[in-house]
């Protein structure tokens, strides 16, 4: 990768009842939202009531209008949109608020804009055609955000790892000189309940173990969002205070498992690979911010993963910067980096609590609970394509 400086500027997150320990509550009272949300969405789309089905558990904003104000989606005779594209919308403004106009935007949006389309045509909507094909655009958080300008705009729809293809593109264009800056957005919402459930990944004959926690009892589809505006070169002189720290992306490099379960060679090979790329000396001290499907085997297979790396990079650490975050498809590797980010930004100072830190494993890794002193961290996601992503992170002094 040529060497220009691609610095994260901003980041906004926003994840419905982000902690997994409180997936279940949330999740009993997926129906009534749906009660409550279902009349609604028919009604703007120019379909016949019906009950609402249940069949699909969940996390959902009650008021996804409320939650992610969009400023051209709300505009009077906008047509309805899937609340991914509100999400994403509404991120794309938030941070174009804080940074200048992007030269491209890159959404990871792992397919829901696809049901919601699938939706519209199914429950009889009376929506003009030309109407209905920009409500289902995959792409219509980046038309359509207020920006300024129209960017270009790429979809990445790499199922859970979408949101960190999203920020590699980002990145690449910026790195590159393609572009001075540029926002990548990982969103995630289910915008009616689907015939069949998205609950039980994480069960079954080879995973014998309650996903993500022992208070939880499966791994619900998620809803809500990350964005991430990244900007050339560093910091002008004399915007940041003497003990302000910013962030650097210096690499990234991926694989594939050929499997949908994680494979540990292939994990130390491709973390491996991106930080030869990034440039991290051997002895260096680096921080993992561990993916963390929930189950005991692939939750395994990462450990694994870090002992197989510190065979060769003995300052090799690892944990959970996500913390207890539930699962947001899309944007669960992404988590981490926010979460250091804006701990940074904010200046809030101290250790940030890393949680799920009794997890133990034939590889005798011992994870750790305080990432303070390490300026190298590193991002691996995953998904069930098989495929295996990682994105290196600097920590860079005023």
């Amino acid at each position: 990768m040529p060497e220009h400086v691609v610095r994260i500027a901003a980041t906004v997150a926003a994840i419905a009842s982000g902690s997994r320990a409180g997936s279940s509550a949330v999740a009993a009272d997926a129906g009534a939202v749906w009660s409550a949300r279902m009349p609604q969405l028919l009604q703007e789309v120019g379909a016949p009531s019906r009950e609402p089905n249940h069949s699909a558990h969940g996390f959902f904003f009650e008021d996804p209008r409320r939650a992610f104000p969009a400023r051209r989606l709300d505009e009077p005779g906008a047509a309805p949109s899937a609340t991914v594209d509100r999400i994403a919308t509404s991120m794309l403004e938030a941070l174009a608020r804080t940074v200048e106009r992007p030269g491209h935007v890159a959404l990871g949006l792992a397919g829901d804009t696809v049901q919601f389309e699938s939706v519209l045509l199914g429950v009889g909507a009376v929506l003009e055609p030309a109407t209905l094909m920009t409500s289902a655009d995959p792409l219509a958080a980046g038309i359509r955000a207020d920006l300024g300008g129209m960017p270009s705009v790429s979809r990445h729809t790499a199922a859970s790892s979408s949101g960190m293809h999203a920020l590699v593109a980002a990145a690449g264009r910026v790195a590159t000189g393609a572009d001075e800056r540029a926002f990548a957005v990982a969103a995630s919402a289910a915008d009616m309940p689907l015939p069949f459930p998205v609950v039980e990944l994480g069960r079954g004959a080879d995973r014998d173990e309650l996903p993500f926690h022992p208070d939880s009892d499966g791994h619900h589809y998620a809803e809500g969002g990350i964005g991430l505006a990244l900007v050339r070169g560093r910091p002008e002189p004399g915007t940041l205070r003497e003990d302000d720290r910013w962030f650097a992306i210096r690499g990234w490099a991926s694989g594939s498992f050929g499997t949908a379960v994680v494979n540990r060679h292939v994990v130390a090979a491709t973390v491996e690979r991106a930080l030869e790329t990034a440039g991290v000396p051997e002895h260096d001290q680096v921080f993992v911010d561990l993916y963390g499907r929930g189950n005991p085997i692939d939750d395994a297979a990462e450990l694994s993963a870090i002992a197989l790396l510190r065979r060769r990079r003995p300052g090799v650490r690892a944990g959970y910067l996500k913390g207890d975050a539930h699962y947001t498809v899309g944007a669960h590797a992404l988590r981490g980096l926010v979460r250091l980010v804006e701990r940074s930004r904010d200046g809030a100072g101290g250790t940030i609590h890393l949680s799920r830190n009794h997890l133990v494993g034939r590889s005798g890794v011992q994870l750790d609970a305080d990432p303070e002193g390490i300026r190298w961290f590193v991002f691996p996601s995953y998904s069930v394509r098989g495929d295996c992503t990682v994105l290196v992170v600097r920590e860079e002094r005023a």
